[in-house]
Order: C-alpha cells, then structure tokens, then sequence
C-alpha cells in the first residue's frame, strides 16, 4: 500500500489551501458542504477524498473553480513531498 493512502488530511488544512482566494471561513464552510454532498466525513480526508472535495469544488465557476484547481495541485504537491 502507498504510504499517502494511509494519510489523513485535516479539514483545516484543506480549508487553508483554498483560503487564499476566498478566506479561511468561507474556504472551511465549502470544504463542509462539499464533503456532506459527497458522502464523505466532515473533519479529515485521505487523499483520494481531499481530491473529490476540489474536483466537487472546481466544478463551480469563476474565483472559487479556479481556486479549487490550484488548491488540488498544492495538495499533491504537498502529497508527494
């Protein structure tokens, strides 16, 4: 098993790498919201779900799509380093 898939990544570190765009409450309130949609827990992810949540993320238009696409890059880079 890969050594990221046992990996569990905090909400708020999640939150933190969309907050720069859209801010850390907000950035916290969508993390949320996405997971609910999703099925998935409200508090950590592993990795493969911290992707859903920006793919579910970057489906939305303007500042918050594009947001979302550079946070799910920040996460795998953050992911393989």
């Amino acid at each position: 098993m890969h050594a990221s898939t046992l990996q569990r990544i905090p909400r708020d570190t999640l939150a933190s790498l969309l907050a720069h765009r859209i801010g850390l409450e907000r950035s916290m309130q969508l993390i949320t919201e996405s997971a609910q949609r999703l099925g998935l827990a409200t508090a950590d992810y592993d990795p493969e779900q911290a992707a859903q949540i920006f793919e579910h993320l970057a489906g939305s238009q303007g500042a918050l799509g594009v947001a979302a696409r550079f946070a799910k890059a920040r996460l795998m880079l953050l992911l393989i380093s």
